[in-house]
């Protein structure tokens, strides 16, 4: 075995053991919020290390502590990998508004389609910016990179593109609250009665 395979082989094996740690802490506390949190990054770490020969599985995750996240103080999801906050989303939508909620100016993420096309992730960030993506984890990862300032509106989408409808109605809320975060809420409210 060669030193990389064998760093490799420890580098794997440590994440994983810390993997199935985590895994136990949740089960002996399974409402902790913090220890689901916990369980999130140890598998993230562990699953992106590529499984070695002869070298054991991860244990499966247990799905239903995507739940649990939503306890999380405020800040906390924002700080989870990409890759895992998308799956966690995935499972539990409401980790969405949670997510958008937490940016210093908060947004709106919705899945947006029209029936002719696939549908695609569209964030919001009032003002008639439409930024639409075509998968969850795209969306995400460009929430996270304009998480401190808003993204410049000559990028956004065009006046013609999208559900007009829908789009139209959300600015419209947004309009009517007066404040950015008012107008976010509002316009998470309107979604949630769509």
């Amino acid at each position: 075995m060669s030193l990389s395979n064998h760093e490799q082989w420890h580098t794997r094996e440590y994440h994983r053991c810390v993997y199935l740690r985590a895994l136990d802490r949740c089960d002996e506390r399974p409402g902790d919020p913090n220890l689901v949190y916990e369980l999130v990054w140890a598998y993230s770490e562990a699953e992106a290390h590529p499984v070695p020969v002869g070298g054991a599985p991860l244990a499966a995750f247990p799905l239903d502590c995507y739940d649990l996240l939503l306890d999380l103080p405020n800040g906390g999801l924002s700080s989870l990998p990409r890759a895992s906050l998308a799956a966690a989303i995935g499972w539990n939508g409401a980790l969405l508004r949670k997510l958008s909620l937490e940016r210093p100016r908060p947004v709106v993420m919705f899945e947006e389609g029209d029936g002719e096309s696939e549908s695609r992730m569209v964030v919001y960030f009032g003002n008639n910016c439409f930024y639409s993506f075509r998968t969850l984890l795209e969306a995400v990862g460009f929430l996270f990179e304009y998480w401190q300032v808003d993204p410049s509106a000559d990028d956004c989408d065009g006046g013609h593109f999208g559900v007009q409808l829908l789009r139209a109605n959300l600015q419209w809320e947004y309009e009517r609250a007066g404040e950015h975060a008012d107008g976010i809420r509002r316009g998470w409210e309107w979604l949630g009665n769509v």
